[in-house]
């Protein structure tokens, strides 16, 4: 019997140019990476290469709200969220208190990175609660960025 796999697309799309990196937590920016390519990554070095063993399932929570089509059309996911990143930043700035070693001054000075940090767990968490609202029972899940790219196969024996 073949084993049940969730993977679980999470976060923001990263911009093409390296060095680009986002400022504040808006993430619809246009000028993608190559999204596609990362779903056929997908596909060849984990759905194909595990084929005889599993099946899948893939759950999508991304601050793209801009790529809702293109994405539920790449992936067809069970269950799907996209949400405006800036909805969010008064939770986010809230969280601070539970950065213990983090002085307020370093948080001012890197703020964004903090936000990240902590809107990157968020997403984290909304993708996993998709997943839960179905009551489906996975034997494995994995928890995946929808704009990095495989390159060796993922033998999930």
């Amino acid at each position: 019997m073949k084993r049940k796999v969730a993977i679980l697309l999470r976060g923001a799309i990263a911009r093409r140019k390296y060095n680009q990196f986002i400022s504040d937590t808006n993430c619809v920016h246009g000028n993608y990476v190559k999204f596609e390519s990362i779903e056929k990554s997908i596909r060849k070095h984990i759905i194909e290469f595990n084929a005889d063993i599993a099946d899948f399932d893939f759950f999508i929570h991304s601050w793209n709200y801009d790529l809702e089509t293109e994405l539920v059309n790449l992936y067809n996911p069970i269950k799907y969220k996209f949400e405006n990143n800036d909805d969010y930043i008064g939770e986010l700035v809230s969280y601070k208190q539970y950065l213990k070693n983090v002085s307020t001054n370093e948080i001012k000075r890197n703020q964004f990175k903090y936000l990240g940090q902590m809107s990157q767990a968020l997403t984290i968490k909304k993708v996993i609660e998709l997943m839960e609202e179905t009551k489906t029972e996975y034997d494995q899940v994995i928890l995946y960025r929808p704009d990095v790219l495989l390159w060796k196969n993922m033998d999930l024996r």
